[in-house]
């Protein structure tokens, strides 16, 4: 009789891994990586990557089924160029070899576990939003992490925050 598989133990919180992927689908579709758009799939998500110097460049990018990356670089240690970047020295080869590796692989968007909030947010203060809110952007959360839904975006100015709330801390 066949052993019983072994699975490890989840570490991470499933709505932490949902919300990383959403931010990396948000690369194919906004950033760096929006030229796999031309893959006609929203199930994808992905980095790019470029070291200082432009000495390597990289895409790793991924659905529910398949892992792929793409690498350019010099054995020796020397610069590609100075616009050799992740977004133009290796996703269109990772977009080359998507489009014959998920050719006959239907698309599978995740659902997002419980627990997560999908909140309209102020650009400038990072409160709920109200409905009218042109600046407004939709954003998730983990529940227990949401910005408070009893305070709003016209509470305060956001160029002048109140005493109560604390100010950005000062990096360099």
């Amino acid at each position: 009789e066949p052993a019983a598989n072994k699975y490890a133990t989840q570490v991470i919180d499933p709505r932490n891994i949902w919300i990383t992927q959403s931010m990396m689908r948000d690369v194919m579709q906004y950033g760096t990586g929006r030229k796999a758009k031309s893959l006609k799939r929203a199930d994808l998500a992905g980095k790019t990557g470029t070291t200082n110097d432009q000495r390597d460049a990289w895409f790793s990018g991924f659905n529910s089924s398949m892992v792929a990356v793409s690498w350019v670089g010099f054995d020796k240690f020397q610069p590609l160029g100075n616009s050799e970047t992740g977004a133009k020295a290796a996703l269109p080869m990772w977009i080359k070899y998507m489009e014959v590796a998920l050719e006959n692989v239907a698309e599978d968007n995740l659902n997002p576990p419980s627990g997560l909030l999908n909140i309209r947010i102020n650009r400038l203060t990072g409160l709920p939003a109200k409905s009218d809110d042109p600046e407004a952007f939709f954003e998730i959360f983990r529940e227990e992490f949401a910005p408070s839904t009893n305070k709003s975006s016209d509470d305060d100015d956001p160029y002048n925050p109140g005493e109560h709330e604390s100010s950005p801390e000062e990096l360099f």
